[in-house]
């Protein structure tokens, strides 16, 4: 353990040893304390309400890997899910399984899976409808139990969608337009100036006499940051300081303020000059600096306060969990030196705290140190080969570290058109920065680089950019949270029960549930007073069939032998499956990948293009085609009489009677009886926001939802969403913009919903007290195809032009340990990358790349 000394005035006296971690840390620390016990009494109220906040409510991090940074309709996007605690970054979590969701550039959900998490992981994928929107996609991930924090800690990154034939429907889109579609802002809820400068003094403010470190950013409508020069003046037009903006849109200035005189900043925007404030000026206050010099930290503490500093205190923590607290403070100036070896990596927090516990100043510096890369390599068996070569990867670890183990994922795209840019977020990168500031972080992958520049940013980023986890008056004043959502370790199933037809009349039931599949499971439970009910512990994959039964409840009636006999109530119950409520979407805070060049997506679009024709090729070729026979014939359906007076068409393209599906009693409401049923209709989001497509609408165009009809009158689709299966007498879909224009549809399709009468509703098989419910289980993912051109076969005449080669999700391996991966190569001749992300089991995030080229 190496000590350190700190410099206050020329005092000195040692302070207690703090461990965290991995590091060890003793302060020894130069000044005279004149109110030590105050002092020591508030920086143990500090510490014991940090610890109770982290104790009782630990914090999770989620993060996303997908397989490239772009995509087009029809393709598919893979991914990897990691969940983590937020302060270690190791895979011990209150949670094992996390939601991620697909949202379109309308904010519309259109897919859905719940990821069952193993060792800190779990995979899946989503599919790009053909005719879906083009734009920005959110893609957005959480476990249950972050619902009870800021939305901000949830993983949300927007993903760029094209549309690789848009070209060719309208040749008057230029590229640049098409580019544009994936790099305009898209998120409704950010209406930004079109001109944005701001002012972080260090430290949170000017202060009369005392020389501050000011960080500038500045940015345009679509939160991108903007490269400019300024100058900054007094109130009497006096020159003060000058600074420039980088790419990234930060900046800094120094400048020694002065009460009463009010600071502008003249900036060159364009072609005009635009005036900007700077925040007022104090007479009295606190700075707190830091500085990085050689391998130390150096802390300032200032104050215009005559002996404003006395027994006051700085608390050092990470991702909110304590490494350090300096006592003893005197004086109106301190002085502390902190050894860089015995910091952890991320961003630190420092904050002055006055005497009295309350704290005044703050200042964020962010540590990464290359000693602590974990010792992981990438290596290829050559950087040439032929179309259709043999490829082997390996990873391998030469970390010595007992019990270490490391789990990643492994992507290979083309170099050129479906690899991350070099500044992009990565799990490193998300990991140590992104997840603990406030705001979007440009170019995050920039701060990482090992240049002069980048450090500098990278400090002037955390004078920008602030700690979001938690707000230090709010925990001091009450270091608990309000739980409404649990930690989720299986399947959760939410309802209620009613009197039979009387949905507002709550009734105390017992409640059976089943599942009606292989892995038979039965469970029971009494509902409470108000009819509500929970189940737990359900598991399963994919789509799993349940029973579920109700009787009123009556107590057990006692038996003279002191036993009890179970009673069994009346049936006539309804049981209703409670909708879990989505959070709202905000993209405020979401990562993007640095913009698409027009020319690479040129080049991009071809390639899907030639993919998708040839896949369309041999999956005919590989079908049978039957010659087309036409059928005509009548027949008299009393159901359809009744409602030929509400149809404004004569004929529909195609029709759905529930009640002569094999399964239809399965399906949890009218979409689930839709899916699949109808050729060019396509079903997309989650119970109870199911929403439809049908083909053949302008993607373009933006809303290409069908237009939904209900006896006859158009109705919102949350209406549809609601309807009882057993109500539902046929089902209409009307494709011809000639049938649908009657209601006037825009050309996206009409789909009518036709009701049972009474009569009908009393002939219908109902059991009453119970229902078949359709639960939707862990996502179980798709197997990427990885062809093996070792060996001939039929399928091997199909070209391959696919620009994802592999994707691999589950690379575990061991200290000291080396895995092998191989794949094949295609028919396109091109540079490729190859990029492994992964996080170690004691928390540190890793990030590996190499290329090899296809002649």
């Amino acid at each position: 353990m190496n000590p350190y000394h700190a410099q206050v005035n020329c005092f000195t006296f040692t302070a207690t040893t703090l461990t965290c971690m991995k590091f060890h840390i003793t302060l020894i620390i130069c000044c005279l304390i004149t109110s030590g016990v105050f002092a020591q009494s508030s920086a143990e109220s500090v510490k014991e309400k940090l610890g109770v906040y982290h104790t009782n409510f630990p914090q999770e991090k989620v993060y996303i890997h997908h397989d490239k940074p772009q995509y087009v309709l029809g393709e598919k996007i893979w991914y990897k899910a990691y969940l983590l605690d937020a302060i270690l970054h190791q895979s011990l979590t209150p949670s094992q399984q996390v939601v991620v969701q697909l949202i379109d550039p309308n904010d519309e959900l259109m897919s859905s899976a719940t990821i069952w998490i193993e060792d800190g992981g779990g995979s899946g994928d989503f599919q790009l409808g053909p005719e879906w929107a083009t734009g920005k996609y959110l893609l957005r991930a959480y476990t249950a139990y972050q619902r009870n924090f800021e939305q901000s800690f949830f993983f949300e990154k927007e993903i760029r969608v094209y549309d690789a034939y848009a070209q060719i429907r309208n040749p008057d889109l230029t590229m640049e337009e098409l580019a544009e579609t994936g790099n305009r802002n898209t998120s409704p809820q950010e209406e930004l100036s079109t001109r944005t400068l701001m002012f972080f003094p260090e430290g949170g403010d000017l202060v009369d006499g005392i020389v501050t470190t000011v960080g500038v950013n500045a940015y345009d409508q679509n939160a991108i940051g903007v490269k400019l020069s300024a100058t900054v003046h007094d109130a009497d037009g006096e020159l003060v300081a000058r600074f420039n903006t980088h790419d990234t849109g930060l900046g800094f200035f120094n400048i020694r303020p002065e009460a009463g005189q009010r600071y502008t900043a003249r900036v060159m925007w364009g072609q005009e000059e635009v005036e900007f404030d700077l925040p007022s000026v104090r007479n009295d206050g606190y700075v707190l600096r830091v500085r990085e010099k050689r391998d130390t930290l150096i802390l300032t503490a200032h104050t215009t306060i005559e002996n404003g500093l006395e027994g006051g205190f700085i608390v050092g923590h990470i991702r909110g969990m304590l490494f350090g607290i300096i006592e003893g403070l005197t004086g109106s100036e301190a002085i502390l030196r902190i050894p860089l070896s015995e910091t952890p990596d991320g961003v630190l927090h420092f904050t002055l705290f006055k005497a009295d516990g309350s704290p005044v100043s703050e200042r964020l510096k962010f540590v990464y140190r290359k000693e602590n890369i974990p010792e992981v390599q990438l290596s290829l068996a050559g950087d040439n080969f032929g179309k259709r070569n043999e490829v082997l990867v390996s990873v391998a670890s030469s970390d010595t570290s007992s019990g270490m183990t490391l789990n990643g994922s492994l992507t290979v795209t083309e170099l050129e058109l479906a690899t991350p840019h070099k500044h992009a977020s990565d799990i490193r990168t998300y990991l140590l920065l992104e997840s603990d500031l406030r705001g979007r972080i440009p170019s995050p992958g920039f701060f990482f680089e090992d240049k002069a520049a980048s450090r500098k940013l990278l400090d002037v980023l955390m004078l920008t950019h602030g700690w979001r986890r938690f707000e230090w008056k709010t925990l001091l004043r009450d270091p608990t949270v309000g739980i409404d959502w649990i930690p989720e370790n299986s399947l959760t199933l939410k309802g209620h029960t009613t009197k039979y037809g009387k949905p507002d009349n709550p009734v105390q039931a017992r409640v059976f549930i089943s599942t009606l599949s292989d892995n038979f499971n039965m469970q029971e439970l009494v509902t409470e007073e108000n009819g509500e009910f929970v189940f737990n512990g359900l598991q399963g994959f994919d789509t799993i069939p349940l029973l579920i039964q109700a009787e009123v409840f009556k107590e057990d009636k006692a038996k003279k032998d002191g036993t009890k006999e179970a009673r069994s109530g009346s049936k006539y119950v309804d049981i209703f499956i409670d909708p879990v409520m989505l959070p709202l979407v905000s993209r405020d805070e979401a990562r993007i990948d640095p913009e698409i060049d027009p020319g690479v997506l040129e080049d991009y679009f071809a390639v899907s293009r030639r993919t998708q024709v040839v896949d369309s090729a041999y999956q005919d070729m590989m079908s049978i085609q039957l010659d087309e026979v036409t059928i005509q014939a009548e027949k008299y359906n009393p159901v359809e009489e009744q409602h030929k007076a509400l149809m404004l068409y004569s004929e529909p393209d195609h029709r759905l009677v529930p009640d002569s599906m094999t399964g239809g009693a399965l399906a949890i409401n009218a979409f689930e009886l839709i899916r699949g049923q109808f050729p060019g209709v396509n079903v997309v989001g989650t119970f109870p926001n199911y929403n439809a497509i049908i083909r053949g609408a302008n993607s373009i165009s933006g809303d290409t939802y069908a237009t939904y009809v209900l006896d006859g009158m158009v109705v919102d689709v949350s209406l549809i969403n609601s309807i009882p299966v057993e109500r539902i007498a046929f089902i209409d879909v009307l494709k011809g913009i000639g049938k649908s224009a009657v209601y006037g549809t825009g050309g996206n399709g009409v789909i009518a919903f036709y009701s049972k009468t009474a009569e009908q509703m009393q002939t219908s098989q109902q059991v009453i007290g119970s229902m078949n419910y359709m639960y939707s289980g862990y996502y179980k993912a798709k197997v990427f195809y990885s062809p093996d051109y070792g060996a001939a076969q039929d399928s091997h005449e199909k070209p391959d032009y696919r620009t994802t080669l592999y994707w691999n999700p589950d690379v575990r391996l061991n200290a000291l340990d080396k895995k092998y991966l191989t794949f094949f190569t295609g028919d396109k001749a091109s540079v490729y990358s190859v990029r492994f992300e992964g996080v170690t089991s004691d928390g540190a995030p890793v990030v590996l790349s190499g290329m090899f080229e296809v002649r």
